[in-house]
């Protein structure tokens, strides 16, 4: 819980999940709130860290760290790195283990920045993606603006290359204050071996620009005079992009929390954060605040603000049914291709063999031998070998007794049927 005194809210107090005091570190959010999304995402399932917060307070030192660690994905630092290193470094070490168990994954990364109307991509030397409404949204989540990912100091380059990119500036509240929202999103692709299942999942993490009064932030005040007409300096203008995103997302979370109409088209922001709002996605909210009484306004806004997220309830769901229902439909044409090839391939052969008859009494004519006649089907024994490959993987995925598979395939008719022995006398 958290219990603050705000300007006309009076003592207030607020519930969380988890919550980290300036005694804290950096582990401490990513154990308590952020670890569990990852393992999830390795295992199939979607998800999303938002860093919400008012300027100056610590969003992009949450989700990064200093500079000199923000992109530390090899060897993350364990009091310093943030939220993304130590999650980057999770992801790749459990698909090197998952890669060493036979399953095939294939990890691709897209990181974008929005301001206002425009989103550019970080790691495509600022190209833009997307010129209209809902296009940016589907290329960033399509991967067309997505590159792949082979390991950990590949991916330690792109996130340091899309961190040299950032919109940066100085203001009154903060010397390198982010301009701009950035979203990264990290796909995942895995193919098990055995069964031959599909399963993808996304993981999201956006540093949302703060909120800020431009009075505090002085961008106000930053102005010059071009041909006699006073002309507004650029951070004013970043700074009404940011608080017009950041206020397109709250009429979102309270349509959701009313369970009406959300307005995602509103802007660009909203638009790449829909899949992780109201879509099939667990996603955790970061709101970081701050304890200085100047900024009381600010921080029982952000406070408000993850109150209300909390409240906001998606019926997610994984998508592994879907998955295993692809997997058990390749199976079974594929199972059909070889029953017909056996078909057409095996044929029926008699087998005469000569043994001792253990039943011979003196004076019989058998001369204590006795002829076994078997027979047998031929012609195709690779085809049955595969068959058998095929149908254990199919008792992988639908754990059906094996005697079960078994009927089944006896029902199957003749290119299934059993060895029929004949045992006869030799005269």
């Amino acid at each position: 819980n958290v219990l603050m005194v705000g300007p006309g809210a009076g003592l207030r107090e607020f519930s969380f999940e988890n919550v980290v005091s300036e005694a804290g570190g950096q582990s401490d959010v990513y154990d308590g709130s952020v670890r569990r999304l990852v393992v999830d995402f390795v295992n199939g399932s979607n998800g999303c860290v938002l860093a919400y917060g008012q300027t100056g307070s610590g969003k992009t030192h949450t989700m990064f760290g200093p500079d000199a660690v923000s992109g530390a994905v090899r060897d993350p630092h364990p009091e310093r790195s943030g939220i993304v290193p130590r999650a980057c470094a999770e992801v790749m070490r459990a698909l090197e283990a998952k890669r060493a168990m036979g399953t095939t994954v294939s990890l691709r990364a897209s990181y974008v920045e929005v301001y206002g109307d425009a989103v550019t991509d970080l790691l495509g030397d600022g190209a833009a993606v997307g010129m209209w409404q809902g296009v940016a949204h589907r290329a960033l989540f399509s991967g067309m603006c997505s590159v792949p990912v082979q390991g950990a100091a590949e991916l330690e380059e792109l996130l340091l290359r899309a961190d040299a990119a950032k919109r940066r500036a100085a203001t009154m509240m903060n010397e390198r204050s982010s301009r701009a929202h950035s979203v990264l999103l990290l796909s995942l692709q895995q193919t098990r071996a055995d069964t031959g299942a599909e399963v993808g999942s996304t993981m999201c993490f956006a540093d949302l620009g703060g909120s800020e009064q431009v009075f505090k932030s002085d961008v106000a005040e930053m102005h010059t005079r071009e041909a006699g007409f006073l002309q507004k300096e650029t951070r004013m203008q970043e700074a009404v992009n940011i608080n017009l995103g950041l206020f397109s997302l709250k009429v979102c979370i309270a349509a959701l929390v009313e369970k009406r109409y959300v307005p995602y088209q509103n802007s660009r922001l909203t638009m790449m954060l829909s899949s992780a709002l109201g879509g099939n996605c667990r996603t955790c909210v970061v709101v970081t605040g701050s304890s200085e009484k100047k900024h009381a306004v600010e921080t029982m806004q952000s406070m408000r603000f993850g109150e209300t997220c909390s409240l906001v309830t998606n019926a997610a769901s994984r998508d592994n049914m879907a998955a295993v229902t692809r997997a058990l439909r390749a199976i079974d044409e594929e199972i059909g291709r070889v029953e017909a090839a056996i078909v057409a391939k095996e044929t029926w052969e008699t087998v005469r063999t000569v043994r001792k008859d253990e039943l011979h009494q003196e004076g019989e004519a058998t001369c204590g031998q006795e002829v076994v006649v078997t027979s047998k089907l031929v012609g195709a024994e690779a085809e049955r070998e595969h068959l058998e490959l095929l149908l254990s993987r199919r008792r992988v995925l639908t754990g059906d007794d094996i005697r079960a598979v078994q009927w089944r395939v006896c029902c199957a008719g003749v290119v299934h049927g059993s060895v029929s022995l004949h045992v006869a006398r030799a005269p």
